[in-house]
């Protein structure tokens, strides 16, 4: 059973698990392979979102999210797209920008 609803509709969840106060923040959303006018554009584009944005290089970002003890992984899939930010709890504020 989905905690609240974002303001567009997609359910928010809380699972808890371990010890560690940390947070997992996950955006799934339907795109990949299967959506995909070119082969692998999806992947294509994942990457790109650690390789840096209009605000940081990848460098920055990468020393921005070690800084955090923050933890982005992207998962290009044939149905949904993931990309997951994982941080201490504490710092969730500060690692969503």
């Amino acid at each position: 059973m989905a905690l609240a609803h974002l303001g567009n509709g997609p359910p928010v969840h809380l699972i808890r698990f371990g010890a560690q106060p940390v947070s997992e923040v996950q955006l799934v959303y339907r795109a990949g392979h299967s959506h995909e006018a070119k082969s692998a554009l999806d992947g294509l584009v994942l990457k790109m979102l650690t390789e840096g944005t209009a605000r940081y290089d990848a460098l920055a970002l990468a020393q921005a999210l070690d800084g955090l003890g923050a933890f982005v992984q992207t998962q290009p899939g044939y149905a949904v797209s993931t990309i997951s930010l994982s941080v201490l709890t504490r710092r969730v504020a500060a690692a969503l920008p």
